[in-house]
């Protein structure tokens, strides 16, 4: 990487956030046999644990609804898929489920149809944290998952921080899983990848000459994760697939209504041609920018699906697009289907066998990340306080869990186990919450800054009082 950014050449046009992003248009993908393209629609909700409220308030007014609406939308809609990434909302839900719902999200897990993605406690940030700490959270979250699930992660979805460290695809590859994807990374060097079909590549450390514990790495187009920047360079076009607030798309077979007057009119319900070809062509000028003919059309964005009206409203228009797309497939040669991400990367993985394509090795990281001509490094040294409160209950808690294995070695009384384990749990919990990358970055509100300062400041108190029960006994 640090050959890349030397020789790369960067110069921004005049950049109008609303219309949308470059389209970069590479001639290598022309090269493959011209096979239908695969659109993989990812329905997905990113939680933050904290950003414009707390933890807990996000919880309560959004994520509580938006797990329980899965496992109902889910088995009422049985072709439809979802993913999800933060174990740590899924801990305090789980907790208050019957068992007859915790069963039936299990369901929904092993059958392939809801995908846990990265499984870590928190999508953490990958520049202030130490990598210890980085640790902690993926093992907390990998373990619950296992525990409460029974599977393992096989995908690292990385949406939103804010550029991403070399030491992270080593750890999750060490963790076994087998693919990452990533998005926030300097704009100029997304646009060349891009052009040059390096989009996809095997990620390597740098001491590693043999790529032995190389993984695969994804890079998604464009600048953010919402539906705007899902399907192509244009956001006003790739906003129509939002169904939220726009009308409904006629049956392919009915015939088109006039819409009432003052009525916000969809382009489908005057054309459903012209619509589609519309999105089509964002689709392939998205796909130009990889080697295979398989795209990810991620439909989600921050605590979306958050409503029994936005579930049914988004499926019912998804539905009667790819309908009317996989009807006229011929004619668009396109065909498209609700998946998740382990869907995408298996296609990919058979296209690379059938195509024999191969793929460039990248070694380095992804710092400092761009969004526009905004270079994003204040976050690496705002609220100092919080970064050093956060090592110091890390330093606290590493000490605690190893005087507890020690004293485990003693007669120590089964309530007093009981307390101790409970400390360190709550401990690493609370320290994995703030691994999240609107936390320990500093990127969050102020009265959500202070919120984080006071889970450090139970996880240090937890920490202490172990030591303090240990050194007693």
């Amino acid at each position: 990487m640090n050959d890349v950014l030397d020789k790369l050449k960067i110069a921004y046009n005049t950049w109008n956030p609303s219309v949308g992003n470059k389209a970069i248009v590479s001639e290598n993908n022309q090269k493959l046999p011209d096979d239908v393209l695969e659109v993989i629609v990812i329905p997905h909700s990113h939680n933050d644990p904290g950003w414009k409220k707390t933890y807990q308030q996000y919880y309560e007014d959004q994520t509580r609804q938006i797990l329980s609406l899965i496992v109902e939308k889910l088995h009422e809609y049985p072709d439809m898929t979802f993913i999800w990434v933060e174990s740590c909302f899924l801990d305090t839900w789980w907790a208050n489920q019957t068992a007859d719902t915790q069963q039936k999200f299990r369901s929904l897990v092993k059958s392939g149809r809801l995908e846990i993605t990265s499984g870590m406690w928190v999508a953490p940030d990958e520049a202030s944290p130490h990598y210890f700490a980085l640790l902690d959270q993926m093992i907390e979250g990998h373990y619950w998952v296992k525990k409460n699930l029974g599977v393992v992660p096989e995908s690292s979805l990385n949406f939103d921080q804010f550029g991403y460290s070399t030491t992270m695809p080593y750890l999750v590859k060490k963790a076994g899983l087998k693919n990452v994807l990533i998005k926030r990374i300097h704009r100029a060097v997304k646009e060349l990848f891009g052009s040059e079909n390096k989009l996809n590549f095997h990620w390597r450390q740098l001491w590693d000459p043999d790529g032995k514990d190389d993984i695969f790495a994804h890079v998604d187009t464009y600048e953010w994760m919402s539906i705007s920047d899902s399907c192509g360079p244009n956001r006003e076009i790739c906003n129509k697939l939002d169904f939220l607030n726009e009308r409904d798309l006629p049956m392919a077979d009915a015939p088109k209504a006039p819409a009432p007057p003052g009525a916000r009119v969809n382009a489908g319900s005057r054309n459903m041609h012209a619509f589609t070809q519309m999105l089509v062509e964002q689709f392939r000028l998205k796909n130009a920018n990889y080697k295979y003919k398989v795209m990810m059309l991620p439909h989600g964005g921050d605590f979306r699906y958050d409503t029994p009206f936005e579930w049914d409203k988004q499926y019912r228009n998804l539905k009667r697009f790819m309908k009317y797309v996989n009807d006229n497939t011929k004619l668009y040669n396109v065909k498209m289907r609700f998946g998740t991400l382990k869907d995408y990367f298996y296609e990919i993985e058979r296209q690379n066998m059938k195509y024999d394509i191969k793929y460039p090795t990248v070694t380095g990281d992804f710092f400092t990340y761009t969004e526009n001509t905004e270079y994003w490094t204040g976050y690496f040294t705002t609220r100092q306080f919080d970064k050093r409160l956060g090592r110091e209950v890390l330093e606290s808690l590493r000490a605690a869990e190893m005087f507890t294995s020690l004293a485990f070695t003693c007669d120590i009384p089964s309530d007093v186990r009981k307390e101790m384990i409970a400390g360190l749990v709550i401990a690493r919990k609370n320290l994995g919450i703030f691994q999240h990358h609107d936390a320990i970055t500093g990127t969050s509100q102020e009265h959500v800054a202070k919120d984080y300062e006071e889970l450090l400041t139970i996880a240090f108190s937890k920490t202490q009082r172990s030591n303090v029960t240990k050194n007693s006994a």
